[in-house]
């Protein structure tokens, strides 16, 4: 993604509030994300990034990653798919922190999932060095880590068409939009986000 892809789950958490809210507007707009992971045109996972270390933009935007990964837990829930516990990159210029969230009960907890950091090369000469360091090895952790994330999504995915969609070929989300309309929208009532970020 290149920042202008939006969150459908943080459109539609946008209507839960204006309807909860009674807001002259309606909007449409969600909020546009980095990298989103989709499995089987499921929003599944996202992660953002800044170009640089600044710290302040970087804060915001690790917040609003917790945000847009709260809609999506709750989006997905909705439609009858647990997702574990998510892990999103914090990405912040050639370093990455690994995130870890968790839902517990209506509390969704968030923060660093480990201690150590993905810091990539960025010349070649530091290339060696990164290929026989930590930040390899988590690399290839995270993204063996991801794989059985979407791995178990799509069992969930597969096990929940068997059972009630007659036209498999058909992403979820788009087979379930089409059985909703706005007014069942307006008398599902939103769920109000509960963030609290873990820190030492």
């Amino acid at each position: 993604m290149h920042g202008e892809f939006v969150c459908v789950a943080t459109t539609l958490q946008e209507r839960f509030f204006s309807q909860l809210f009674q807001l002259a507007h309606d909007t449409d707009s969600g909020r546009k994300i980095d990298l989103m992971l989709l499995v089987d045109g499921l929003e599944a996972l996202n992660s953002e990034a800044k170009p640089s270390k600044d710290r302040t933009p970087c804060e915001r935007q690790f917040l609003k990653n917790l945000r847009i990964n709260h809609a999506i837990h709750i989006v997905t829930a909705k439609r009858g798919v647990h997702l574990p516990r998510m892990n999103p990159l914090d990405i912040r210029g050639m370093s990455a922190m690994i995130c870890g969230l968790q839902a517990q009960g209506d509390i969704f907890l968030g923060g660093a999932a480990c201690e150590d950091v993905v810091d990539l090369p960025t010349s070649k000469d530091e290339l060696a060095s990164f290929l026989s360091g930590p930040s390899a090895k988590l690399l290839w952790n995270y993204t063996k880590l991801l794989l059985e994330y979407q791995d178990g999504i799509k069992e969930q995915l597969r096990k929940k068409r068997s059972a009630s969609i007659t036209e498999p070929e058909s992403p979820l989300w788009q087979a379930e939009a089409q059985e909703d309309d706005e007014q069942s929208e307006a008398r599902t009532p939103p769920q109000m986000p509960k963030l609290y970020a873990l820190s030492d």
